[in-house]
C-alpha cells in the first residue's frame, strides 16, 4: 500500500518520482503534475505561490464531491484530508457536494460529513 500511495500512474503502469512524491496534497492545489511525451514528469504552478507557501498537488479528481474525495483518499492513500476545501462544508464556496433545495429552489442542502476516525 505504501508504494501505491507514493507512485504516479503513467503509460506503462506506475512510476516512483522521488521529488514529486514528497509534494503534499490539497483538494484546492496550487500546482499540478503531468507527463511529457519524452517520459519526464513536470511539476508546475497553477497560480502564483507566495514565498513560504507549501506547494501542493491533488491526489484525486478535484471534480469529486467532498464525501467521495474523503473516502477515496482514505482508502487509497491512508489519510483523512483536512485541506481548506474539505473542512469547509461549502468547499471554498463551490457548493460541489450540495444539492439545490427542491422546495425553495434557491437554498442548498449540504452533506453532513463524518470522516473515518484515525
Amino acid at each position: 500500500r505504501q508504494l501505491a500511495a507514493n507512485t504516479f500512474r503513467c503509460e506503462r503502469g506506475r512510476a516512483l518520482c522521488v521529488g514529486v512524491a514528497m509534494v503534499n496534497h490539497s483538494c484546492a492545489p496550487n500546482a499540478r503534475v503531468w507527463w511529457e511525451a519524452d517520459g519526464y514528469m513536470v511539476l508546475a504552478a497553477k497560480r502564483n505561490i507566495e514565498k513560504g507557501e507549501q506547494i501542493t498537488i491533488t491526489y484525486c479528481c478535484p471534480l469529486l464531491g467532498q464525501p467521495s474525495r474523503l473516502f477515496k483518499l482514505y482508502m487509497s492513500k491512508g489519510f483523512i484530508c483536512r485541506c481548506s476545501r474539505c473542512i469547509d462544508s461549502t468547499e471554498n464556496q463551490t457548493l460541489m457536494s450540495c444539492i439545490r433545495c427542491t422546495k425553495c429552489k434557491t437554498g442548498f442542502i449540504k452533506p453532513e460529513i463524518s470522516p473515518p476516525q484515525e
